[in-house]
């Protein structure tokens, strides 16, 4: 009964986050297709504060946030993918999968939607649109998968801390790197990390049906 309790609590938790981080993002999304004040006013408050930062390799900064790369991510999460099958924990492996594939095509058609020009003082150059960032929700999406599937399987708790505290840690510079760049807006990065979080909730809220589904057969 305890179990059943607390699944059920687990769910609710969720679906609840789902539709909060669903609710940021379309709100992000459209308050910057209408060019609302107080976004702009944001982003460069946040461009502003980043750029202050002294001291580091704008090279070296571009290579680390180009691990964060969409295509990285797929690559990643398709060791990830392979790795839970390889455990016999197919429905997670194909989920994870999909998830990342299908929230890369999701990025991109609203990124065509918004039509959102890249900042004017990029560092390098990069044509495409800038709202949502792809860095940003490929690898925010990576770090929740790895933290949800691959954390669980280490033994020692203050491992699985560690670990976890780095990955958040990770993510957090792929923000700030895509922003001190200039490739991206500070409001950018907020709805890649809502659209990851979205996604990874719906993810985890369908499993157990398919869970479910796999135990009957």
């Amino acid at each position: 009964m305890g179990d059943k309790l607390t699944k059920t609590t687990r769910q609710i938790c969720y679906i609840v986050t789902s539709v909060i981080s669903f609710a940021i993002f379309i709100w992000l999304a459209v308050s910057v297709k209408w060019h609302l004040s107080f976004i702009d006013k944001i982003d460069s408050y946040e461009h502003h504060v980043l750029t202050t930062v002294s001291g580091l390799s704008t090279t070296t900064v571009h290579f680390l946030s180009n691990l964060g790369s969409p295509l990285m991510g797929i690559v990643l999460i398709t060791f990830i993918a392979l790795f839970l099958c390889y455990q016999k924990n197919f429905i997670a492996g194909a989920l994870t999968e999909t998830t990342m594939i299908v929230g890369n095509i999701i990025a991109e058609l609203f990124k065509i939607i918004i039509a959102r020009k890249r900042p004017s003082y990029q560092l390098y150059s990069d044509a495409s649109y800038s709202f949502p960032s792809g860095h940003v929700f490929d690898t925010t999406l990576l770090v929740l998968v790895v933290i949800t599937f691959i954390l669980p399987q280490i033994k020692n708790e203050t491992y699985q801390v560690v670990c976890g505290l780095l990955l958040i840690i990770w993510n957090g510079f792929i923000i700030f790197s895509r922003i001190y760049l200039g490739a991206h807006y500070f409001s950018d990065t907020v709805g890649s990390v809502a659209l990851a979080i979205r996604l990874w909730t719906l993810m985890l809220i369908i499993k157990p049906m398919f869970d479910k589904q796999d135990s009957d057969d």
